[in-house]
């Protein structure tokens, strides 16, 4: 029922300033920022807080979309455009339908966090996968496996986060951050994690 594959994309940290210097006032909120005909016309945080964007600021290679991500910024006034200081992307991992999910592979992983937003509207995780491979075309894939499904009442659905290493070297841990929409998904979910200690199991409630 549920299942995207995608690639890993190395994505870094903006570098910023602390303390009390020109970014003491730094904020960092999960956002959904709007791209019309490459402008951003909007920025929505998971706390539902709209904010304002800095004039002319661009993704000129996405025309119209939302972007998923980890954004940092500087605000004095709410009515104010921010300051954006920096962002992380944030992989989604969208439901759609596929008809091979039970040959999935399930590797560990390392789970740091898993919660569900302000705003309900995603299931945030970050993971930390293994790597050590050289070779560019050599990738990593995660798919989401429906393993149940109940109409009872609001409905409930029992998930896994699969996880196919690729056969790439376990050398060192790189950190990527996830998002599961959850507006197709019924009121209650039950998401397991296969992690080097154990499968891990979180219960989620719209």
């Amino acid at each position: 029922m549920l299942l995207y594959v995608f690639a890993l994309v190395s994505c870094d940290y903006t570098s910023y300033e602390t303390g009390s210097g020109e970014y003491s006032n730094l904020r960092a909120d999960y956002a959904d920022i709007k791209v019309t005909q490459g402008m951003v016309t909007g920025i929505t945080t998971d706390d539902g807080t709209s904010l304002t964007p800095p004039s002319g600021l661009q993704y000129k290679e996405n025309k119209d979309t939302i972007i998923r991500c980890l954004l940092y910024y500087n605000m004095q006034d709410i009515s104010q455009p921010i300051q954006v200081v920096g962002q992380k992307n944030v992989n989604v991992i969208i439901p759609l339908k596929w008809e091979g999910q039970e040959k999935a592979k399930n590797d560990p992983l390392t789970l740091t966090a898993a919660w569900m937003s302000a705003n309900k509207r995603y299931i945030n995780m970050q993971v930390g996968l293994k790597n050590g491979s050289k070779d560019d075309e050599a990738m990593q894939t995660l798919v989401i496996r429906c393993d149940s499904v109940s109409t009872y009442k609001g409905g409930a659905i029992w998930l896994t986060l699969c996880h196919d290493q690729g056969g790439i070297p376990q050398y060192y841990t790189k950190d990527i951050l996830l998002s599961i929409p959850t507006k197709l998904l019924p009121d209650t979910i039950h998401l397991t994690t296969n992690t080097y200690s154990g499968q891990k199991t979180h219960l989620f409630t719209k």
